[in-house]
């Protein structure tokens, strides 16, 4: 897949403004990010309303490619389409793209999820006709175009800073992952047949890139096929952009054929994700205040969830949310841990399990240095009954601690943390055993108020810690306990309090 950027100047201004794109039916149809041709950026709290005008407001529309990056080509504005009536991460109102055409403005940009972390997605992308000389009466480049999936590993062609730096490192490539794929939600009162339900509409991305990326196409690494395009950052203050949201190209392809007329693309092919299974055993837990956190279904026969007991302070009872079903279900704390391990457990009676689902996972033996470990939990926003899967985040095992047994302790990991993780279930990414569980990142405080996050540096309980605990919970008060001095003679609790210290909490 061949890079380009796209740049434009402003009526008011003499900068250029510009970004990456995507090449879609022949080297000349260039799909670009609706936010290029805003004159200021997004600000944290304020909604900005779509207004097509500001598309024609400029004095021209370039485009370089890769293949000849010191050569700018006129272009000119084909179409814009309206993704989204309103980008609202609930996705309650993506609508067909008939209805779609029909309100399709005003749309808006606004806040992704409830949670103090702020960021924005836009609404719309602009399709740009650029047709080189050389491309003239040739048959159009084929690239094939389908949907990706959870832990989808892609690349990312396009030009860091171009507004900057201009073409000069175009041929640039950034790496990332589908971290999360997000469906409309189907509501009794929607006619189906106006909801795009052959595949997702939204992606997650955990990807680390540079300003000037947006736009550009995501390239899936096994196959070379394009499944998506860049969107925006989503950011939070203490750590900066922790995610990046992406448009699925099916989706994108389903409102060109409805809008233009472009030729109809097959259904979708959906194959068995190597989450399927772990997916079944992510919960979020949710309390009475409003606030969330991540769990894992620790014993599947007595329906019994794990989580942090920092996230559940004061609480007896709590819902949890299945992430197969989206149905909230009550659950009662049979013990928490705190003070010990920071871990409780919570039975929940009523969970719905399947019985393809019924089996637990089996957990790891050891916890090496090293190991390839994926994290499953819902950062970013609570889970609700229409989107209840749960985030995936890759990364290491980077150190083990021991203790005075010269057992596991503690171990970190380089995946994106951020708030809501806590609890989410770390997974070997070779064999799928569960490895343990989040507990918190880093958090460096500075005064009373102010605070750094390195999601990136993130503590974790051993499995094996936390099924020596369920046992002694499922034995009874004695057995509880010997195991809360057991893991003080040994340590344990030794080595996590050195974690907190006056400048630094180890709780999201």
């Amino acid at each position: 897949m061949e890079a380009v950027v796209v740049r434009i100047r402003r009526k008011s201004s003499k900068v250029f403004r510009a970004c990456s794109g995507v090449i879609l039916e022949d080297a000349g149809l260039v799909a670009v990010p609706f936010g290029l041709f805003f004159e200021q950026p997004c600000h944290k709290e304020e909604t900005i309303r779509f207004d097509p005008s500001c598309v024609h407001q400029h004095d021209g529309i370039e485009c370089a490619f890769e293949s000849e990056p010191s050569k700018w080509i006129s272009a000119s504005v084909l179409r814009i389409l309206p993704l989204w009536k309103y980008s609202s991460i609930d996705l309650e109102d993506v609508l067909c793209p008939e209805e779609m055409h029909a309100t399709a403005g005003p749309l808006e940009i606004g806040h992704l999820g409830s949670t103090r972390e702020s960021a924005r997605i836009a609404s719309s992308i602009v399709l740009v006709q650029s047709l080189r000389s050389s491309h003239r009466g040739k048959e159009p480049t084929r690239v094939e175009q389908v949907d990706g999936d959870i832990g989808t590993y892609i690349s990312l062609p396009g030009s860091p800073f171009p507004q900057f730096l201009g073409t000069k490192f175009l041929h640039a490539r950034f790496n990332g992952m589908i971290a999360a794929c997000m469906s409309v939600p189907m509501k009794e009162e929607v006619n189906r047949s106006s909801v795009y339900t052959d595949g997702p509409c939204l992606y997650i991305l955990d990807a680390q890139v540079v300003p000037g990326f947006e736009g550009a196409p995501l390239i899936m690494k096994d196959t070379g096929a394009i499944c998506g395009i860049l969107g925006y950052p989503i950011t939070s203050d203490r750590v900066g952009a922790v995610f990046h949201i992406g448009w699925p190209i099916r989706f994108i392809r389903h409102v060109m054929q409805a809008m233009m007329g472009m030729q109809q693309i097959p259904p979708a092919t959906r194959h068995q994700s190597a989450y399927d299974k772990p997916m079944a055993h992510a919960v979020s837990i949710h309390t009475a205040d409003g606030c969330w956190a991540s769990g894992y279904i620790i014993d599947m026969e007595k329906r019994v969830v794990v989580t942090n007991a920092h996230a559940l302070p004061h609480e007896a009872n709590v819902m949890v949310r299945c992430s197969r079903t989206g149905i909230l279900h009550p659950g009662h704390i049979l013990y928490s841990f705190e003070g010990i391990l920071d871990m409780a457990f919570i039975h929940v009676p009523e969970l719905h399990i399947t019985k393809s689902d019924s089996s637990s996972l089996e957990l790891s033996s050891t916890v090496l240095c090293g190991m390839r470990i994926s994290i499953l939990g819902f950062p970013l926003w609570c889970a609700s009954q229409t989107h209840s899967q749960p985030i995936v985040t890759r990364g290491h095992v980077t150190s083990v601690l021991r203790d005075a047994h010269d057992k596991e302790a503690i171990f970190t990991t380089d995946a994106k943390v951020i708030s809501g993780a806590s609890g989410a279930i770390v997974l070997d990414d070779d064999t799928s055993h569960i490895l343990g569980m989040v507990v918190s990142n880093t958090r460096i405080v500075h005064g009373s108020t102010y605070s750094i996050i390195y999601p990136t540096f993130n503590f974790c309980i051993p499995s094996t810690l936390i099924h020596r605990a369920y046992k002694a919970v499922l034995s009874g008060n004695s057995s509880i306990n010997s195991i809360r001095k057991a893991f003080i003679a040994q340590g344990v609790k030794h080595v996590w309090d050195t974690l907190h210290t006056d400048a630094a909490l180890s709780k999201l």
